[in-house]
């Protein structure tokens, strides 16, 4: 099929956004084709699409289609108010913009199409250095209220489903969903050793590669015995640039009937990005949200989270103490942000601004990003590691083990 073909279609899509986008419009008669009325399509009069994604750092990645042309990676954020393109991977399309946006495109994954009257033109440079590959684009808050979209972290699939006909699994699994200034929220409780357990609510955040963030100002004012709460120093990386934070495990951290021991909480010193409710605790992560096939149901303003195989996996950060990001044109230039002074790492000699060109004979660009940091997540590992420092090549050893 060609564009050409989509082009009924669509004209049928923009008639019925322009319908709806009228003031005071008369009373419309109930829809023979709700699809149609909505503005999207399911493939062979269907009701539900499965997307085969891509998962980086536990991001969820869809391979979405504009005007039927070459697929793009779109990120599935649950902050994003809009969906959105690069402008550098719109240029490469040909997609031709307006006051920076992309008019009238018609998007669709496998399954599924719809019409974006406007596709804005926006960068997230500060995203790539965290998961060391390309931005192509986002699927916001505008694409999620539309549809019922179900993660599947461990067969790394997506699922969309028509919210008109959709049978949600147990309703006794229904978390509800807060908002707050157009951001999703779900209640849960923790709590750390020696306290009672607190509960509040916290952004669901699938953009984010953490796994549960705390506001610094709520974990201080909520735990009384902070002072006692083991923790050891590392960063926060989040797109608006990096913030320091103590890291440490809670005692215990639940969604409804679900709760799991030991995770480890990441406090920021420092605003989180996008959140803004102010009696929230902080975010969770993608690191957190893949122990879940993840349900997010905007059209019903509620979630579900199903545990799957991870749900017991161990929580551990970085063994080496590094914190590290991804530069360079190819994201091969993986550059020490942040060593803490007591990991193995830095007692090795490791500085901040070291570059990492290998690690076992095994040169950097022959690696990405996810299989440094899970090299550095295993305890007890030994490695041998290539060092850039100020145009000199340096050789260091060390043996990760838990820092906390």
């Amino acid at each position: 099929m060609n564009i050409k073909n989509l082009l009924p279609f669509a004209a049928i899509l923009i008639a019925a956004a322009s319908a709806i986008a009228q003031t005071n419009p008369p009373p419309p008669a109930p829809p023979a084709n709700p699809q149609a009325d909505s503005g999207y399509r399911f493939a062979y009069g269907g009701d539900v699409a499965q997307v085969p994604a891509q998962f980086v750092s536990n991001l969820v990645f869809l391979p979405v289609s504009i005007n039927q042309g070459e697929p793009s990676l779109f990120l599935l954020d649950t902050t994003a108010a809009t969906s959105s393109i690069d402008p550098s991977r719109a240029a490469s399309l040909g997609l031709t913009n307006d006051a920076g946006a992309v008019h009238n495109a018609v998007l669709s994954v496998p399954g599924l199409s719809w019409l974006a009257p406007a596709l804005p033109l926006v960068a997230r440079d500060g995203l790539v250095p965290q998961i060391g590959r390309s931005y192509q684009g986002t699927l916001g808050l505008d694409f999620l209220s539309r549809f019922v979209v179900q993660i599947d972290y461990t067969r790394k699939s997506v699922q969309i489903y028509d919210p008109h006909s959709y049978t949600p699994p147990d309703k006794k699994l229904a978390q509800p969903l807060k908002w707050a200034s157009g951001l999703p929220y779900v209640s849960c409780k923790f709590s750390v050793h020696g306290e009672r357990a607190s509960t509040a609510p916290f952004l669901v955040d699938t953009s984010q590669p953490a796994g549960i963030v705390f506001r610094d100002q709520y974990f201080s004012a909520h735990i009384h015995n902070f002072e006692h709460f083991k923790t050891i120093p590392g960063m926060y990386g989040q797109e608006t640039g990096d913030v320091p934070a103590a890291v440490g495990r809670l005692a215990a951290f639940s969604l409804e009937k679900f709760e799991s021991l030991n995770l480890v909480g990441t406090i920021a010193h420092g605003a989180i990005a996008g959140e803004s409710d102010s009696s929230a605790a902080g975010l969770i992560g993608s690191a957190y949200l893949r122990r879940y096939v993840l349900i997010f149901d905007s059209p019903h303003q509620q979630m579900f989270f199903e545990p799957n195989i991870h749900f017991i996996d161990r929580d551990d950060v970085d063994m080496s103490g590094l914190t590290i990001l991804a530069r360079g044109p190819n994201h091969k230039s993986f550059e020490v942000v942040f060593a803490d002074p007591d990991g193995p790492a830095a007692h090795a000699g490791v500085q901040v601004g070291d570059i990492i060109a290998g690690i076992d004979d095994e040169a950097a660009a022959d690696l990405s990003l996810d299989q440094v940091q899970d090299m550095f997540r295993q305890t007890d590992s030994k490695y041998k590691v290539l060092i850039e420092r100020k145009g000199q090549t340096l050789t260091v050893n060390f043996q990760t083990r838990r820092l906390i």
